[in-house]
C-alpha cells in the first residue's frame, strides 16, 4: 500500500486493515452455527495470533501519521537557523505632554502634520533583526528618529527638539503552531510566539519657549531600560501573504512608570527570500523623573504607518 495514500486517506486505511486483520467471519459462522464458529475460530486462532498484531500496530501507525503528519510539515527543518533583516520607514504622530527642566510644552503633531513638514524630520532609520532555530529565537528592533515641531499662540512661540532612539532585544520561544488546512499545511498555518526582554530608550529634549519678548531655554537627555513582555501572532494566509500581530507591555516602574506597544503587519512575498511589508505601530511612554527645577517628563503616544522590505534567509 502506497505511503502517500496512508496520508491521503487514513481513517479509510485503518478500517481496511482492521478488515483483514479480523478476517469476514459473518459468512462461515453463519452457515456451520455454533459449533461451526468454535472450530473456525480454534483454526484461525494461530495464524491471527502472529497476523493481527502487525497489522494492528500498522494501523495505529496511520492514526498517528494522520496527526502528526501537518504538524511536521508545518515546524520543517528545526535544526536549521532562520534570518530576518528588515529596514524600515514609520513616520509616528505624536500626542502628550513634556517637561524639561520644569518647562512644559504640549506635544501634538498628526501622521498628516508629519507628511506635510517632512522637513521636521532631520533624520529617521529604523530596522528589525531577528534569528529563530526551532522554537527559540530572539530579535533586535530599533529606530532613531530627529524631530522639530514649532506651535504658535497669541504671544507664545514654542519649539520642540527631539532626538529619541530605542532598541528592543527580545526572546521569543514558539508556544504553538497549528494547521489551518490540514490539506496543505504550508500553505496556512497560524503560530503564537511569548516575548519577553527589554526596550532601552535614549531621549534629548530641547524646549524653546518665547513669551512676548521673553526667551527660556531648557535642555535634558535621560535614558533607561523598561523590562517588556508580550505575544505575538503569525497568520501565514497563503504562500505570498502573511499577517502578523505583536504586543508587549512594560516598564512596571523599573524605568518609566508604564510603556506599551501594538504592531500589526500584513507581508507580501515576492520570493520565499523577499517580502515587502506594511502595518501601523502604537508606542505609548510614560517616563518621569526629578522634580521641580530637575524634572524631566516624557508622557508621549507615538503613532503611525511604517513600510519595509523583509530579506530571509
Amino acid at each position: 500500500m502506497p505511503y502517500k495514500y496512508l496520508q491521503q486517506h487514513p481513517l479509510k486505511t485503518y478500517a481496511l486493515l482492521t478488515k483483514k486483520a479480523h478476517g469476514n467471519w459473518g459468512s462461515g459462522s453463519k452457515k456451520m452455527g455454533g459449533a461451526g464458529c468454535v472450530r473456525e475460530f480454534r483454526a484461525r486462532r494461530g495464524a491471527l495470533g502472529c497476523a493481527r498484531i502487525p497489522c494492528l500496530v500498522l494501523s495505529l501507525i496511520v492514526v498517528v501519521l494522520y496527526w502528526v503528519q501537518p504538524c511536521a510539515a508545518v515546524v520543517g527543518d528545526d535544526d536549521a537557523w532562520h534570518f530576518t533583516i528588515a529596514p524600515y520607514l514609520w513616520i509616528p504622530g505624536q500626542s502628550g505632554d513634556v517637561t524639561v527642566r520644569g518647562v512644559d510644552a504640549d506635544v501634538d503633531l498628526s501622521v498628516c502634520d508629519v507628511l506635510e513638514n517632512l522637513d521636521d524630520i532631520e533624520f529617521a532609520f529604523m530596522a528589525h533583526l531577528e534569528a529563530d532555530k526551532g522554537r527559540f529565537g530572539f530579535y533586535l528592533d530599533g529606530f532613531y528618529m530627529e524631530t522639530e515641531e514649532t506651535t504658535h499662540q497669541p504671544n507664545t512661540s514654542t519649539k520642540v527638539r527631539t532626538q529619541q532612539s530605542a532598541i528592543e532585544f527580545v526572546g521569543v520561544f514558539e508556544l504553538t503552531e497549528f494547521a489551518l488546512d490540514k490539506q496543505d499545511p504550508q500553505r496556512s498555518n497560524l503560530s503564537i510566539d511569548l516575548l519577553g526582554g527589554g526596550r532601552y530608550m535614549n531621549l534629548t529634549n530641547d524646549v524653546d519657549l518665547t513669551i512676548l519678548n521673553a526667551f527660556t531655554h531648557s535642555g535634558g537627555t535621560r535614558d533607561w531600560v523598561d523590562p517588556l513582555v508580550g505575544a505575538r501572532a503569525t497568520w501565514t494566509i497563503n504562500e505570498k501573504w502573511v499577517a502578523i500581530v505583536r504586543g508587549d507591555i512594560g516598564g512596571f516602574d523599573v524605568g518609566s512608570q508604564l510603556t506599551w506597544n501594538l504592531v500589526g503587519t500584513i507581508a507580501y512575498r515576492f520570493n520565499k527570500n523577499v517580502a515587502l511589508a506594511v502595518g501601523y505601530r502604537w508606542l505609548d511612554v510614560d517616563y518621569e523623573d526629578g522634580s521641580g527645577s530637575d524634572e524631566f517628563k516624557y508622557d508621549v503616544s507615538l503613532s503611525g504607518p511604517f513600510v519595509g522590505l523583509a530579506f530571509e534567509f
